[in-house]
């Protein structure tokens, strides 16, 4: 996945504090088609909690 699209989803979660699929319906207005496990996967690089059976 390119750089760019990666900074976009951090700026998209600093800005809204969104989850991957809220983030995701903002990229797929955009023109973007990302899968929602991806966003989450780049999310858990640093940004997101990994929450096992809550």
């Amino acid at each position: 996945m390119p750089e760019s699209v990666k900074n976009e989803i951090i700026k998209l979660y600093k800005i809204y504090g969104a989850n991957a699929s809220y983030i995701g319906k903002i990229l797929r207005a955009n023109g973007y088609s990302i899968d929602n496990n991806r966003i989450n996967q780049i999310l858990k690089e640093g940004l997101a909690m990994s929450e096992p059976k809550k």
